[in-house]
């Protein structure tokens, strides 16, 4: 669907959705933060910082006369900003993102419903230079949409859930592989979701399992973009991918804290060339508290390991390599917020750390940020 469409759609659903309804909530988020970057191949730091305001608009209304007990929305719109300088390049860069989404549920009894979700999201910032091996080469600038439509039901302990929507991103700019081919990188993908939860009767433990299945296909990239292949083949057909996606949630609410584990077990088919057949599994493990009753505090940390079938990590630096592309990727954040007279004041700390054989893919990024909330 064209851009237009897209943000016409958003543009004016938002406020007359507002305008209409019974319950209606609102808060304005903004926050100020630095960002590192640390490149592994070339080894290069870039610094920056950034800006990121939001706002979210909740509500709920009353559509008897069509048949319908309840439907709520909520929509967001947030702008993300990012100023970086890199001293070894003597030279500035500047990021920025863009989105907008809008649920609805319609509530047909109290046991099922139907919804949809609508986003779209436009970015322009920078992206890795295949030729001159930098992180920071090339412009990279596109727009993603999202679309889909959801079925909900709930019996007793039990919910199921099941949706289908497509998805696009649209380039506005050139990508290139190892051998300056050039390209925009587009793709549409159909996406299939199937997700049960199971909640005991005090509703202290929850557990949750997740399928995604989704089937991507490129316009314009070949199929041995970026997989360790060197053959210069304009020719090869174009890249087509079967993602699928497994999850595996267990919360435990307690009366001041909360703990969360997630288990992760993805597949990737490259059905054409093979090439980016990997398996990834992980984990990541969340507690929640409250101190004092005013201050909330949030960690998490996380570890994910991805290994390709096919793909040889050192190619392109050692043409006689045979060990396979290996992917570890670490992280942890802390969180703390607390309210105070409708301000909900904020302070955030991420860390991620991808070490990889293939050099050009390793990074770590810092990520320090302060910023507040208001309800409206």
């Amino acid at each position: 669907m064209p851009t237009m469409i897209y943000r016409t759609f958003l543009l004016f659903s938002l406020p007359w959705l507002v305008i209409s309804q019974d319950r209606l909530s609102s808060s304005l988020e903004l926050g100020y933060g630095n960002a590192t970057n640390v490149a592994q191949t070339p080894t290069n730091e870039i610094n920056g910082t950034f800006i990121t305001p939001k706002a979210v608009i909740k509500g709920e209304t009353s559509l008897e006369k069509i048949g319908v007990q309840d439907a709520d929305f909520t929509g967001e719109i947030s702008l993300q900003q990012k100023n970086f300088s890199d001293p070894l390049l003597d030279q500035n860069l500047r990021e920025e993102q863009i989105s907008a989404s809008l649920g609805t549920n319609w509530f047909i009894n109290e046991n099922s419903f139907l919804g949809t979700n609508h986003s779209f999201t436009q970015f322009k910032g920078r992206e890795i230079d295949f030729v001159n091996n930098s992180t920071n080469g090339l412009p990279s600038i596109f727009d993603g949409f999202f679309n889909e439509g959801v079925i909900g039901y709930s019996r007793g302990n039990f919910y199921l859930e099941g949706s289908l929507g497509i998805a696009e991103k649209k380039a506005k700019s050139l990508s290139n592989d190892e051998n300056g081919n050039q390209f925009k990188d587009n793709y549409n993908d159909l996406l299939f979701s199937l997700r049960g939860i199971y909640s005991n009767n005090s509703q202290t433990w929850n557990f949750s399992y997740k399928l995604d299945f989704i089937q991507r296909e490129y316009q314009e990239r070949r199929s041995r973009f970026t997989e360790g292949s060197l053959d210069n083949n304009n020719v090869n057909p174009l890249e087509s991918l079967d993602i699928f996606n497994n999850s595996l949630n267990i919360e435990w609410q307690r009366e001041y804290d909360l703990i969360q584990l997630d288990l992760l077990a993805n597949r990737t088919d490259d059905k054409i060339f093979g090439a980016r057949d990997n398996t990834e599994l992980g984990f990541s493990l969340t507690y929640q508290f409250t101190l004092l009753d005013k201050v909330n505090f949030n960690l998490n940390s996380r570890y994910s390991q991805k290994n390709y079938d096919n793909f040889i990590g050192e190619v392109i630096t050692n043409s006689r390599a045979t060990e396979k592309r290996k992917d570890i990727n670490r992280g942890y954040s802390v969180e703390l917020e607390t309210a105070i007279a409708g301000f909900t004041p904020f302070l955030r700390y991420n860390l991620t750390n991808n070490s990889s054989n293939y050099p050009i893919q390793g990074f770590e990024d810092r990520i320090t940020q302060a910023g507040f909330r208001y309800n409206l």
